[in-house]
């Protein structure tokens, strides 16, 4: 079957502990939470409440191109797709699940106008107690969009985009699109 539908709305913060404006480096923390806006039952939602943090590294390899490494944990309930279990003459073999995760991601950005910046991103979702045990349990997707500079208000950019799964794991669209706003605080 065939859907589509609006996920989890997400929020998150990122809090630099090293600027790669300032070196050629950068590191930062990235703590975030979900709420449960979307519809489990059709793949678009976790179904409650989750929330993790990200390391996030990044580096400027030329005044236009900066490339990133995120790692990070993701905490949520255990749950088993439905229909995905076996049982046997000797007992239950769980189905595909999804419970606490390991995070993965790469991230290319390129700065083709100075308020417009192209973006390529690879993520992954790495079931924590069985890590790459079943393909189902390991999606991998790539992302591609721009995010914009508003002009005339500091700090204030929206993101567009889209992508689609790699493999055929529990998570990994067809085809996602999404979108964004950030704000930067100047904490100085």
């Amino acid at each position: 079957e065939n859907d589509m539908g609006m996920g989890d709305i997400g929020l998150m913060g990122k809090f630099r502990i090293l600027n790669p404006e300032d070196r050629d480096f950068g590191l930062a923390v990235i703590p975030f939470f979900t709420a449960p806006t979307g519809d489990e039952n059709h793949f678009v939602g976790q179904g409650n409440f989750t929330g993790g943090v990200k390391i996030a590294f990044d580096g400027r390899f030329a005044e236009i191109v900066q490339a990133a490494f995120n790692l990070g944990y993701l905490f949520k309930d255990n749950f088993e797709f439905p229909g995905t279990g076996t049982v046997t003459a000797t007992g239950r073999i769980p189905g595909t699940e999804r419970d606490d995760s390991i995070l993965a991601g790469l991230g290319l950005n390129v700065r083709v106008h100075e308020s417009v910046d192209v973006i390529l991103e690879v993520n992954s979702i790495i079931l924590a107690k069985a890590p790459f045990a079943r393909e189902a349990e390991t999606p991998l997707e790539v992302d591609g969009g721009t995010r914009i500079k508003i002009p005339g208000l500091p700090g204030l950019s929206a993101a567009v985009g889209g992508g689609a799964g790699v493999t055929s794991g529990f998570g990994s669209p067809r085809f996602r699109l999404f979108f964004g706003a950030a704000y930067a605080f100047d904490l100085d």
